[in-house]
């Protein structure tokens, strides 16, 4: 587990405000069909131009915080190019893609309407000022900006899906266009999940239904099962409403990928960015492009904790393991006592296989802050592996008391534990605390099963595993425990599928 910087992590290349997304009814839009007239487009550049007159002035400047020399550094040289070419709208508009990565707004602003001004046939000048400016709370504004790119290229998805997302959340009629020529762009998932959206606000169920079945099982995303569960709810269906809902209980939002958006991630210097965007790279595995982030940041940063944590995570899970151990003997020299540097130090001397000494700086690490939840998780999985069943629950009880992230997970493994020791009532009792948690966690469902069938409460082991075959995720498993309670030997104790550590 990395550690997470005191700073925004951007949930995308870009950052988004959700609730700032919007767009107000009865405004004038571009075709969705196809890209602008010769006439129109030249109308819309003269307005372009003639509405940031600012371009023509000099380049907005920041006040800049003297002890961070690098990013400094990185802005004034940004600035200077845009001092030395006042009518390059290029060095203009990196400038501003400069100011907004490092948090300088406002500035950003000016400057994109400076550079859209420099060269009003250039789609990055207001698309990068659309999604700024909906980030800002500003929908009309961005629909403005964003309506200006789309008559510059009208057929970049990314696009049509932001105007979509703006027009969808203040309830304007023309986000199903802007969504169907997203979908007609290649954009099908997320474009049918917005569609679904309408549909369900314009109260037809059975077209959001008929839309949400039309995308392939391996795309389905928690928002296209939470869709789904709506859906189901309308139509009456309240057994698969709550299993769609339980399916999309991860609350994390639907994103598509932008091309344009994220080349803007080069400009990023502030020590917050950096970290953030090597927080995003480690949550995605991509261990090689954290460390490239966040070694020479830590030149810039030497005594940083959590650069130092993470940093040395990285390297461990890239077997780099002497590099991992130079930079936490560093770490506890800053802070001893940093509960992180435990967890970073219990990281790497599990990808060497010394999982002893892993478990005792987790140990340490509770010590030192007790409401650790997934340390609690993880332990309790040591424990298990070794065997040392009682030392395993404790720690899955108290990960659980300290609000673990998916609780019937960790249940689950612990009715797995008393399954294996045939104690068969303990089991059922946490797998029903499980399945109680997340009505579609099938295999918990499926051991519940085999214990009740265990203790002769056959009926419920029967409508447990009918459950499991409505979720539909588990149907081997769920074959082979209606066999073994169709057949004269002992359920749980000869099927493969019965709950085991």
């Amino acid at each position: 587990m990395f550690e997470q910087a005191p700073s925004k992590c951007p949930e995308s290349p870009v950052r988004r405000n959700d609730a700032a997304l919007g767009a107000a009814p009865g405004r004038p839009h571009c075709d969705p069909g196809s890209r602008a007239s010769p006439l129109v487009l030249g109308l819309v550049l003269f307005a372009a131009a003639c509405s940031f007159e600012s371009g023509s002035d000099d380049p907005p400047r920041v006040a800049l915080d003297p002890a961070d020399r690098e990013l400094a550094r990185f802005l004034d040289g940004l600035l200077d190019a845009a001092l030395t070419n006042p009518g390059d709208a290029e060095a203009r508009g990196r400038l501003a893609i400069g100011y907004e990565m490092n948090d300088f707004d406002d500035a950003a602003v000016v400057a994109y309407r400076q550079a859209e001004a420099l060269d009003p046939r250039e789609f990055r000048w207001p698309y990068f000022l659309a999604l700024l400016a909906a980030g800002q709370g500003n929908p009309e504004a961005a629909l403005d900006s964003l309506d200006r790119a789309l008559a510059l290229d009208a057929d970049y998805a990314p696009a049509w899906l932001w105007k979509a997302s703006l027009l969808r959340d203040l309830g304007d009629d023309d986000a199903g266009t802007a969504y169907r020529r997203a979908r007609e762009l290649g954009e099908e998932v997320h474009a049918v999940v917005g569609l679904a959206q309408l549909a369900l606000r314009r109260s037809r169920p059975d077209d959001a239904l008929a839309l949400l079945e039309s995308v392939e099982r391996a795309d389905w995303h928690p928002q296209v099962f939470r869709t789904l569960g709506r859906a189901y709810q309308a139509l009456g269906r309240t057994d698969d409403a709550r299993i769609a809902m339980a399916r999309g209980r991860d609350p994390e939002p639907l994103r598509w990928q932008d091309p344009r958006l994220a080349m803007k991630s080069r400009y990023i210097m502030s020590q917050g960015g950096l970290l953030a965007l090597a927080e995003e790279a480690m949550k995605a595995k991509d261990f090689e492009t954290a460390v490239s982030i966040l070694a020479p940041l830590r030149a810039r940063f030497p005594d940083d904790k959590a650069l130092l944590g993470n940093l040395a995570i990285a390297y461990g899970r890239l077997g780099r393991a002497r590099q991992a151990f130079d930079v936490l003997r560093h770490a506890f020299t800053v802070h001893s006592e940093h509960w992180p540097f435990h967890n970073a130090m219990a990281t790497v001397l599990e990808e060497t296989g010394d999982r002893d000494r892993a478990r005792d700086h987790l140990e340490q690490s509770l010590e030192l802050n007790p409401a650790q939840a997934w340390v609690h998780e993880k332990l309790g999985r040591m424990w298990m592996e070794n065997g040392d069943y009682d030392k395993a629950l404790a720690r899955f009880h108290d990960a659980v008391q300290y609000g673990i992230d998916k609780p019937a997970t960790v249940l689950h493994l612990a009715g797995s534990i008393e399954g294996a020791r045939e104690r068969w009532q303990e089991a059922i009792a946490y797998f029903e605390r499980a399945v109680a948690l997340d009505e579609s966690h099938a295999a918990a469902y499926v051991h519940l099963a085999l214990c009740l069938a265990e203790v002769g409460r056959l009926d419920e082991a029967t409508a447990a595993l009918d459950w499991a075959e409505k979720i539909g995720t588990r149907p081997r498993e769920v074959a082979g425990a209606r066999a073994r309670l169709a057949g004269p030997t002992n359920p749980a104790s000869v099927d493969a599928g019965a709950p085991r550590p």
